[in-house]
């Protein structure tokens, strides 16, 4: 029987770099794009379906808060300032082995707000090609 595990506490590295981040606040998307599903006809009762991607919608799309100190910021600052030239890895130790998602030409898209709350915390967006 195999077990199957939450990815609870995955590892984030950034530009080769594994990073800190508020626990439970990790979320992304492979970048497989939306589907189409159409109908089409040749009359009376003869339908058939047609499928297709929107590719317009095939980009990958990775979510994670940070604490607002001196030294996230600075690493965020440059995130930003890399363009979509940064790369986020996602692994996760699991009972039958290690899962993992890469991200290339990932670029910092949201224009980032530092709170300086004592519980405050820093929103990152980034979006890129598909997970390889």
């Amino acid at each position: 029987m195999a077990f199957n595990q939450i990815l609870a506490t995955p590892r984030i590295t950034v530009n080769n770099t594994v990073i800190e981040y508020k626990p439970n606040s990790l979320s992304y998307t492979e970048g497989l794009g939306e589907q189409k599903m159409r109908t089409q006809s040749s009359g009376g009762n003869n339908v058939s379906t047609v499928y297709a991607t929107d590719v317009e919608s095939s980009i990958s799309d990775i979510k994670f808060e940070m604490e607002p100190t001196e030294g996230n910021i600075e690493k965020i600052r440059e995130w930003k300032l890399n363009a979509n030239a940064n790369t986020i890895t996602i692994e996760s130790a699991q009972l039958n082995g290690t899962f993992t998602r890469s991200f290339d030409n990932v670029a910092l898209v949201n224009n980032y707000e530092v709170n300086t709350k004592s519980d405050g915390m820093i929103s990152l967006e980034f979006k890129g090609t598909a997970t390889a």
